[in-house]
């Protein structure tokens, strides 16, 4: 028997937007969003994980630390350009997490 492990996005359909009110969040808004510590990881340790990677003044990731948490998702930067009217920068941490769904 075969276990398959899903996302939560699994197609562009789905795929959720940023809220105008998260248009102002610092880093530590979104950390806090996702229920996430620092110290412990409580809350979504994913997301908080991706947001540890990002820079904390802009909550950039890098170019290829987008690409690559998109593509474990089976997204292409390009995907998340057309489909998710990005309101933030495109290499926003928390603009990449809420579209993939978290």
């Amino acid at each position: 028997m075969n276990t398959t492990i899903t996302t939560p996005a699994t197609d562009c359909s789905g795929a959720h937007p940023v809220l105008p009110e998260q248009l102002s969040w610092s880093w530590a808004d979104w950390v806090e969003h996702y229920g996430g510590d620092l110290a412990d990881l409580v809350g979504d340790a994913y997301a908080v994980s991706v947001l540890q990677v990002s820079d904390a003044d802009t909550c950039r990731l890098s170019p290829r630390a987008l690409e690559r948490l998109l593509q474990e998702h089976g997204f292409t930067t390009a995907l998340l350009a057309v489909d998710a009217h990005p309101l933030l920068p495109l290499e926003h941490a928390g603009q990449a997490l809420t579209w993939l769904g978290y």
